[in-house]
């Protein structure tokens, strides 16, 4: 990537951060009738798909803010600031598949990709702050992993990471962590979308272990650019190794998708687990940070290598009775008219969940002492996984809190629909998927909790080769204790 660097006087930094305006990439402005258009479009569509508005808010609440955004309308708001207006609806009905974005075109034509305007860097988020994810090299210099950043083009990283915050993603209830984890995992992009492109950026950062803060100016890369670097990187999410002169197996896994791996690779499950067998593995790390989650289908064949007894995921999964075909795409429509359904008073009850018990693995169950990774990044899917290993008293949870609920999902099938004139995209799930767990071990308005919570250490973000989670796992399984 070809990136230019300059650092400038560190006593302009004060007047960067204190005497400059944060803006937004506003845009123009569109008129209240439009806007009232959209949020009547909004409004009817949520409340007509969304199989479970009322569980962890009561509709009359939601209700209540819809007609309190469409009566402090005012004559004409921006893109942005409208996002902001309705957003407080998607914030109170607290489901991580429920989102907002912002959809107006990056590009008009194709060349445009190719022009340099996106900021550089990736970010991760730690204590309310932003650090570079990754070393950020060019020629003579370097800002090494671990650097803060304090602002970009004098708006404080606080308020990027409110801003950005707002599209609600990967968390369910009472949770937050989850939502600033995912919006700045995108961070390139999204806030290109809500701040603005441009060929340079202003940077002050604080690097590990300093005091003093340094400013530099960023050229940006293309989308082409950052196309390329995920191709690169992309990986199979599956992985294993024996460590600790092979008494601990590591199981690493980034999605439960089909279309990461499942469907070519499950022979790669196998391997893993016949190896632990034959190598009489006793202790296993099942690495489940970042992993976004994925299909149901996926969870059932992991499961079988590590429960007892034959088991279900999901005891019950429904629609919402209102739902009209008309709002749904071609392949959703064929979709819900193949499944076996019942219409109750409340709900569209999908049969299919209620079939028998899924068989475990019997050749090559594992049954020995059992560690599960997560961090804020963990969801969908992935905290269904856990869910079902916490009520079965299946091992040990350890991390970070994750995104998802203990009890429910709302996901499946999403809808997708972006308004008319305001072009912000809603994200609605289609299905409430009730888990079969014990109802009684957690509450229903916090996420999954880990049986021995363990925060991302300073030297994590700093040190490459530092793993603190990872290490705390192998002293517990082996030592019987954690750090």
């Amino acid at each position: 990537m070809n990136r230019v660097f300059t650092k400038q006087s560190k006593w302009c930094i004060l007047t960067v951060l204190f005497f400059s305006v944060p803006f937004l990439a506003c845009g123009q402005y569109i008129k209240k009738a439009q806007l009232e258009d959209d949020l009547k479009e909004f409004e009817r569509l949520l409340f007509t798909l969304h199989p479970g508005l009322d569980y962890f808010t009561d509709t009359l609440t939601l209700r209540n803010l819809f007609v309190e955004k469409k009566a402090n309308l005012p004559d004409s708001l921006d893109r942005i600031s409208f996002f902001n207006h309705i957003e407080p609806i998607i914030g109170n009905i607290r489901c991580g598949h429920t989102n907002l974005a912002i959809a107006n075109k990056l590009f008009k034509k194709p060349e445009d990709k190719k022009k340099k305007l996106f900021f550089p860097a990736l970010m991760y988020p730690w204590d309310g702050r932003l650090f570079f994810q990754t070393d950020f090299k060019h020629e003579w210099l370097t800002i090494p992993k671990g650097t803060e950043l304090i602002s970009i083009d004098s708006i404080p990283s606080a308020e990027i990471i409110h801003q950005i915050s707002k599209t609600h993603k990967g968390a369910d209830g009472q949770d937050f962590g989850s939502e600033t984890a995912w919006s700045v995992a995108g961070f390139r992009t999204t806030y290109n979308r809500f701040f603005g492109r441009r060929a340079n950026y202003k940077i002050v950062v604080r690097k590990p272990g300093k005091q003093e803060i340094d400013l530099y100016t960023l050229k940006g890369i293309s989308y082409e650019s950052i196309a390329k670097e995920r191709k690169e990187n992309k990986r199979s999410p599956l992985s294993y190794e024996f460590i600790e002169g092979g008494q601990v197996a590591v199981i690493k896994l980034t999605s439960f998708s089909n279309e990461s791996f499942f469907k070519r690779n499950k022979k790669l499950f196998k391997e893993a687990f016949k190896e632990i067998k034959e190598k009489n593995v006793q202790n296993l790390i099942i690495d489940l940070r970042n992993n976004g989650g994925g299909a149901i289908v996926n969870c059932n064949h992991f499961l079988s290598y590590l429960l007892e007894e034959e088991f279900t995921i999901v005891k019950r999964a429904s629609l919402n009775k209102h739902l009209n075909k008309k709002d749904l795409i071609t392949f959703q429509k064929v979709l819900i008219a193949t499944r076996k359904k019942e219409l109750t008073s409340d709900e569209i009850w999908l049969k299919k969940y209620n079939r028998k018990a899924k068989k475990i693995n019997k050749q090559y169950r594992y049954d020995g002492k059992l560690v599960v990774l997560t961090n804020k990044r963990s969801y969908s899917a992935s905290t269904m996984f856990c869910a079902k290993l916490k009520s079965e008293k299946r091992g040990v949870i350890m991390g970070e809190v994750p995104g998802g609920s203990y009890h429910i999902s709302f996901a499946g099938y999403s809808k997708y629909f972006t308004m008319k004139n305001s072009k912000i995209r809603i994200r609605i799930p289609l299905m409430r998927m009730e888990y079969d767990v014990d109802s009684d071990l957690q509450d229903n308005m916090i996420p999954v909790q880990p049986d021995i919570i363990k925060a991302v250490t300073e030297k994590d973000l700093i040190d490459d080769t530092h793993d603190s989670l990872k290490q705390d796992a192998i002293e517990y399984l082996l030592n019987g204790k954690s750090m």
